[in-house]
């Protein structure tokens, strides 16, 4: 909680806990001493903290998407929402209607999590490296967010005035960028921990004659 916290601190995002709640508790890990820390359990569980945690910025309605009138948009009817859609803060062509349909941003990387966590249960099997697994989650999650997070409305965030490429934004590029290094230090982690392993011992074909 801790590390969460500090996390928050610094960057006003589910991403500023996570890595604050990662930090912290591999500090923690250095602490106690162990040797190999369950490493797996903190990959796994912190994307079950986060999917659930979303549901919770879907109700407080401190992140939200852009407009649009799919099926399974949601709208709010609050004091908060009400400033968001005050002229030359909130959302382009919302006007002043409380009850604006938009995107359940939150909700999508809560799926996307959700969905992650089998494939995690079944990498855990496979793989010999749990920091692999760590690093792989983390990537998973950094990449999710950099292609849902257009469909979030930026207008509460520092990031919202930085500029566009190619359809992303660079906040959104920067996700991505860092997704991708995720990704290769994982591949590392497990390239690694195979070279580390020790090899099988080959099986030695004796042939027996029978006694004559």
């Amino acid at each position: 909680m801790a590390g969460l916290s500090l996390g928050t601190a610094f960057l006003p995002s589910v991403l500023g806990a996570a890595a604050g709640g990662i930090a912290l508790w591999l500090l923690a890990q250095r602490a106690l001493g162990l040797r190999r820390p369950p490493t797996a359990v903190l990959a796994l569980g912190l994307a079950g903290l986060i999917a659930i945690g979303r549901w919770g910025c879907l109700l407080n309605g401190c992140c939200f998407g852009i407009l649009t009138d799919l099926p399974w948009a949601v709208h709010y009817d609050s004091s908060r929402h009400r400033l968001f859609l005050a002229p030359g803060v909130g959302l382009a062509g919302a006007g002043r209607n409380p009850r604006t349909r938009v995107h359940p941003y939150p909700l999508y990387e809560s799926a996307g999590l959700l969905l992650w966590l089998p494939v995690g249960f079944l990498l855990l099997r496979r793989l010999r490296s749990e920091a692999a697994l760590l690093a792989f989650t983390v990537a998973f999650d950094l990449g999710l967010r950099g292609f849902i997070d257009g469909k979030r409305a930026m207008i509460n965030v520092w990031w919202s005035v930085l500029g566009q490429w190619l359809g992303f934004n660079l906040f959104q590029w920067a996700l991505l960028a860092c997704a991708s290094g995720a990704l290769l230090l994982g591949l590392l982690f497990e390239r690694r921990a195979r070279a580390a392993a020790p090899a099988r011992p080959a099986v030695a074909i004796v042939s027996v004659e029978p006694n004559r």
